[in-house]
């Protein structure tokens, strides 16, 4: 789960670090404008898309998501191919994805909290049973 969560943590910082030096060395670019959604969605999706195995969130979730994502990626390619002014970021899409990304870190960071704590009881758990164990055969 640790490192789940450095990987994650190192997509979404290079994703900013991406558009902070396209932005401020102006070398934003129409393809640019598509291929970084679409590498955020590809990642955002890899995560639903684990969860559902993990059992930590329903189908209907990742279908609805991959739904929207899939109709925009074709929306971008359309207007890509078409040569039509590409539609950049809004701040809603931006503030979905530092949402999206804000709360998968916490949940990482709290699953893995869970699974270390659990480990540990677990471990005290059977401990606890082998010197109750050892003590009932002593007092045989």
């Amino acid at each position: 789960a640790l490192w789940a969560c450095l990987i994650f943590l190192l997509s979404g910082a290079t994703d900013v670090l991406d558009g902070y030096i396209a932005r401020k060395y102006n070398m934003i670019t129409n393809v640019g404008k598509v291929l970084d959604p679409l590498a955020d969605k590809l990642m955002q999706i890899t995560v639903f898309i684990c969860l559902l195995v993990l059992e930590i969130i329903p189908m209907w979730i990742v279908i609805l998501f991959a739904a929207k994502e899939i109709l925009m990626i074709l929306g971008s390619t359309y207007i890509l191919k078409k040569k039509i002014k590409v539609v950049e970021s809004k701040w809603y899409g931006k503030l979905c994805t530092a949402v999206f990304y804000t709360v998968k870190t916490v949940m990482m960071w709290v699953i893995a909290f869970l699974t270390v704590m659990t480990l540990a009881l677990y471990t005290l758990d059977t401990l606890k049973a082998m010197k109750e164990k050892k003590q009932l055969s002593e007092n045989r």
